[in-house]
Formats: C-alpha cells, sequence, structure tokens
C-alpha cells in the first residue's frame, strides 16, 4: 500500500515527528519527510517539486539510497538523462545490492541505445553477488525484453537452484513456460508461487486467463518437482552486442496495481511491464518511473532504510506483479 501522504500535516504528524526526531535524529526524518513529499508530487505529476524534495533529502541523508535513486528517477523525468544516469550510479556506490537502480539504470541504459552495457552491468551484479535471486530476476527481464526466451528461461533456472522457493522467480519462470504455450508447467509454478506470496495480483490475473481459480489452485497441495521445470539450464549468452531495435514502449495493464510511477514495498514485488493480449505480464524491478519511498527513521541518522525488503528472504528484488511484476516500496 502507498504511505499516506495527502493531509500529513495535520492531526497526529507533530507528534510523529517529535518522537522520531527523538529516536532517530532530526536530520534523518527531514530526509525522510522530504523524500515522501517528493513521491507525492511525483505522483501527482508535479515533477519539478517532487525534485526539489528528493534533493532536499538526498542533502539530509546523501548515503541513503533510495533517496538518491529517487532524486536520478525525478531528474530523468525533467529530461536530465546524464544526470540521472550520474545520480544512480552514486546510489550503486553507495549501495552496490540496491535493486531498484539496477533495474531504472539497466532501463536507462536500454532507452539510450546501450542494450549491450545495461547487460553487462546486470551480469557483473550476478557474478558479485551470485548467491541472490535478483540479479537473475534482473537478467531474465532484460533478455526477455531483447526476445531472447531462451536465455531468459537458462537465467531464471539458475535462480531456482539459488532459491528455490522464491516466488518471484517460480513466477516469472511461469511466465516464459505460459508464454511458450506449456500451460501445465505455468500453473505448477504459479501455484507454488501464490502457495509462497499470496498478494501478486499479476499471477493470480495469468492464473485466470489460463482457466483456472487462483484460490482453488493455491489451496491444491503442490505436484512434486518436475525435471522438466529445472534441467539443465544452457549456458547464457555472452553481453553484447545485442540489437536494438523496437523496444516496446512502456504501458501498465489497466487497473495495475503496482505501478510506476511509484514503487513502495512489498515483498517480491516487480516492475510491470506491456501486457501481451490483455493479460498482465511478470517482470523484475523498478519501472521507468519507478520511485522508491523509504521507511520513517527508527534509528541513529546513519541507518541506512532498505528500499525493498530480501523478498521474504529478498533483498531487493521486484515479485511477479509490478515488473510485469512490482518493485520497491517503503517498509
Amino acid at each position: 500500500m502507498r504511505a499516506p501522504i495527502a493531509g500529513h500535516r495535520h492531526n497526529g504528524w507533530p507528534l510523529l515527528v517529535c518522537a522520531l526526531c527523538i529516536a532517530g535524529g532530526c536530520n534523518t526524518l527531514a530526509g525522510w519527510s522530504n523524500n515522501m513529499l517528493g513521491a507525492h508530487y511525483y505522483d501527482e505529476g508535479n515533477y519539478g517539486a517532487a525534485l526539489d524534495e528528493f534533493r532536499r533529502a538526498v542533502m539530509d541523508d546523501p548515503a541513503n539510497p533510495d533517496y538518491l535513486h529517487n532524486l536520478a528517477t525525478a531528474m530523468k523525468k525533467q529530461g536530465d538523462i546524464a544526470g540521472a544516469e550520474r545520480v544512480y550510479r552514486q546510489a550503486l556506490q553507495v549501495a552496490p545490492d540496491h535493486q531498484p537502480t539496477h533495474h531504472s539504470l539497466a532501463l536507462l541504459l536500454m532507452e539510450t541505445g546501450r542494450t549491450a552495457e545495461a547487460v553487462t552491468l546486470l551480469d557483473e551484479w550476478r557474478g558479485a553477488e551470485p548467491y541472490r535471486p535478483e540479479p537473475y530476476i534482473e537478467l531474465g527481464w532484460i533478455y526477455r525484453e531483447q526476445g531472447d526466451i531462451a536465455a531468459a528461461e537458462a537465467v531464471l533456472k539458475q535462480a531456482l537452484k539459488v532459491a528455490p522457493d522464491h516466488p518471484t522467480v517460480l513466477a516469472h519462470l511461469g511466465q516464459i513456460y505460459q508464454d511458450e504455450g506449456r500451460p501445465d508447467l505455468a500453473l505448477a509454478l504459479y501455484q507454488k508461487s501464490l502457495q509462497l506470496n499470496w498478494f501478486q495480483p499479476a499471477v493470480q490475473s495469468r492464473v485466470a486467463s489460463l482457466g483456472q481459480s487462483p484460490i482453488a489452485l493455491a489451496m491444491q497441495p503442490a505436484p512434486p518437482a518436475s525435471g522438466t521445470m529445472l534441467a539443465a539450464a544452457p549456458p547464457l549468452p555472452t553481453a553484447g552486442p545485442f540489437p536494438i531495435a523496437a523496444m516496446p514502449a512502456f504501458a501498465p495493464p489497466p487497473g495495475w496495481s503496482y505501478p510506476p510511477p511509484m514503487v513502495r514495498p512489498l515483498p517480491g514485488m516487480i516492475a510491470a511491464l506491456p501486457a501481451a493480449a490483455g493479460v498482465p505480464v511478470l517482470a523484475t524491478a523498478p519501472v521507468a518511473t519507478t520511485v522508491v519511498a523509504a521507511a520513517p527513521p527508527t534509528a541513529a541518522p546513519s541507518q541506512r532504510a532498505t528500499a525493498v525488503p530480501n523478498n521474504p528472504d529478498p533483498a531487493h528484488v521486484p515479485a511477479a506483479s509490478d515488473q510485469n511484476l512490482p518493485v520497491a516500496r517503503p517498509h
């Protein structure tokens, strides 16, 4: 859910300010407040005001990757592409594992005709943290965007070996199987994903599109694991060169519940990609205009707020729903 912003100066707000000042420090509180206000302006389409608030948040807490990510996203929206790229890279220097920034920077690189560089960015992240599923999910997303379904399937199978019970990985691999016309395998993966995390509207919609009741499917006992699903993955392609032609314009499905422009925390969320034939597409991580809302400070100013929980175990990964599934929101 979105953190309430409208009317935040009324009712119990002064008491909350005092309490958080005592607990975490007023600079940290000011940064959090500015970030939340910036997110509110961003949602309203007032990108200039959002940019000003995000700048103030970064001045108050320059080591917070959520604030840097949101500042870069607002800069991009205002047309400052070079500045946005610089700030995204600054956020990754502060927090090399920040999933929303990896996704947003990869998206920016793709949009500016540097797809091979985007693949390299995500592949290097996987090399640095091969034990986490998030980099694999992002790589699966970028390969799928390029139309390389075999590479997307291979990298998601590798993710399952790293995290066999990760609902986002299961949902994304299910999407690959559904798109390839293998509904039985897709439903088996969707079933397990929903049993692990029911709150995935995009996955529920895909189950319904296959003529099944999401509730009934989730309540059934899971079938034994199929060797087909986890068959040895073929080697992944090297990073580039990749054709840069026709990147589909971002068009979230009607009624999408985890949207751009704001992404706040829900375990295992992912960013929404274009839907095919009216069916929500599962995809990973922050979207073109994704903004991360950080949690209110509760400790010393040095403590950094995490944008995306380690998907149930998740660190920073979207789950089946907003990146074709969603990506990051505040705790």
